[in-house]
C-alpha cells in the first residue's frame, strides 16, 4: 500500500496554544496539508480548528483568551479564590470550565463543523482524552460523534483533573488526555502508521514550560495538583515520544519535531497577552527551521 498521508500531532498545555497557533500558521503558509490529526488538551482545540477550517478564529483567540473566560469566572480576584476553595470542599474540584465551551461553541464553528462532518473531504481529527477508571487513553473521533459531542470530547480533553471536573461522555468519565501522556502521537503512528507518509509534531514538554528551582514553591492548590501530575507526565511522555521515534523509524515516516522553548513559570495557567503574542511568534519562527 503507498503511503500518501500527512499526520499532525499536537501536544497539551493551555499556556503553550499559541505557541502551537504560531507553528500552525507557518506550517499552512509553506503549503502544508494534513489528513490526519490528534491533539491532546490545548492540542485539542487547535486540532480541531484547523480541521474544520476555522484557523483565523484560532490564531486570534490563542493570543486574545484569558482564564477568566476559560473558566467563566475571575479566578484571580479575592472572591474567585474563596468559590474556587469552598468549590474543592465540596465538589472535589477547584473551577468550572463552562468558558471554554463558550469560547468553542459559536454559529460560525457550528457551520464550519457541519460542512466538514459531511464531507468526504477535509482530515480526520482525534481528542486525546483520559477515561480514569480504566486507566488508559481514549481518542474520539470528532468528525463522526456529532457536534455538541465533539465540543464535550474538547473540553474533556482539556479538563485536569482536581482544576475541574471531568466531562461524562456516554457514561464515561473523561479527564484531560495529558495526564496519561502528554502527546498522542504514539496512538496515530501505531494505528494508522501504515497510511502515513509523514509526521509532524508540535510539542510543548512539561519540562520546558517550567524550570524547577528551590525558590519556586506552589502557592496554591491548583499549583500543587499541577506538581503531582508533572512528576508523572514528564515520565510517561519521554516514553511515548521515544517510542514514537523508534515507530516512525521502523515504519519509515518522515517524522518532524517542532518543540516549545522553555519559559519560566510558577503555574502552567500563566497567561496574558503581551506574552501570548510572544509565544505566537515564537511558534510561527520555531516552524521554519
Amino acid at each position: 500500500m503507498r503511503k500518501t498521508k500527512k499526520a499532525l500531532a499536537l501536544s497539551g498545555t493551555s499556556t503553550k496554544l499559541p505557541f502551537t497557533a504560531g507553528a500552525l500558521k507557518r506550517l499552512i503558509e509553506d503549503g502544508n496539508q494534513f489528513d490526519l490529526i490528534v491533539g491532546t488538551s490545548g492540542g485539542s482545540i487547535a486540532g480541531f480548528m484547523y480541521a474544520i477550517g476555522a484557523t483565523d478564529y484560532l490564531f486570534k483567540k490563542s493570543v486574545d483568551y484569558s482564564l477568566s473566560e476559560l473558566f467563566g469566572e475571575n479566578i484571580k480576584s479575592r472572591f474567585g479564590r474563596v468559590r474556587a476553595i469552598l468549590r474543592y470542599l465540596f465538589k472535589g474540584h477547584l473551577y468550572n470550565f463552562d468558558g471554554l465551551h463558550n469560547l468553542l461553541d459559536t454559529p460560525e464553528v457550528y457551520q464550519l463543523y457541519k460542512q466538514w462532518s459531511t464531507s468526504q473531504d477535509g482530515p480526520r481529527m482525534f481528542a486525546h482524552c483520559y477515561n480514569e477508571d480504566e486507566a488508559q487513553s481514549v481518542f474520539i473521533d470528532l468528525k463522526k460523534v456529532g457536534y455538541e459531542k465533539a465540543l464535550k470530547a474538547i473540553v474533556a480533553s482539556c479538563s485536569i483533573p482536581v482544576a475541574v471536573p471531568p466531562v461524562n461522555i456516554d457514561g464515561v468519565d473523561l479527564f484531560d488526555g495529558g495526564y496519561d501522556s502528554h502527546i498522542g502521537s504514539e496512538w496515530l503512528v501505531s494505528k494508522y502508521g501504515f497510511k502515513m507518509e509523514s509526521l509532524v509534531s508540535i510539542y510543548s514538554r512539561v519540562q520546558d514550560i517550567r524550570e524547577y528551582k528551590k525558590d519556586l514553591k506552589p502557592s496554591s492548590k491548583l499549583e500543587r495538583a499541577e506538581r503531582i501530575l508533572e512528576t508523572k507526565i514528564i515520565k510517561e511522555s519521554h516514553r511515548a515520544e521515544m517510542s514514537t521515534r523508534k515507530l516512525c523509524k521502523y515504519k519509515r515516516i518522515k517524522d518532524t519535531y517542532i518543540f516549545a522553548p522553555q519559559i519560566l513559570q510558577r503555574s502552567l495557567y500563566q497567561s496574558n497577552k503581551k506574552e501570548n503574542e510572544k509565544l505566537f511568534k515564537l511558534g510561527y519562527e520555531h516552524a521554519k527551521k
